[in-house]
């Protein structure tokens, strides 16, 4: 019987931030989750956010990569 791994939410942003960050966890081998929210767009709310989420045993090795990307994120705001 396969154990169900725990997922983390490690993002939640605009479309393109989180493709961004998704190609650069994959690019060292953690592979993430998208759940899109799109309630809001029903209401007009032009911008949907993005959810990203990994597996947990995964954070360790991606929070590097997670902090420099939010990091660059608040440099360009």
């Amino acid at each position: 019987m396969k154990k169900n791994k725990d997922l983390v939410k490690i993002f939640t942003g605009a479309e393109a931030s989180a493709i961004l960050l998704k190609a650069q966890l994959e690019q060292i081998g953690v592979y993430t989750l998208t759940k899109n929210d799109f309630t809001g767009a029903f209401m007009g709310v032009i911008h949907p956010s993005i959810d990203l989420w990994i597996i947990e045993d995964d954070l360790a090795k991606a929070k590097p990569v997670i902090d420099d990307f939010i990091a660059n994120e608040e440099k360009g705001k």
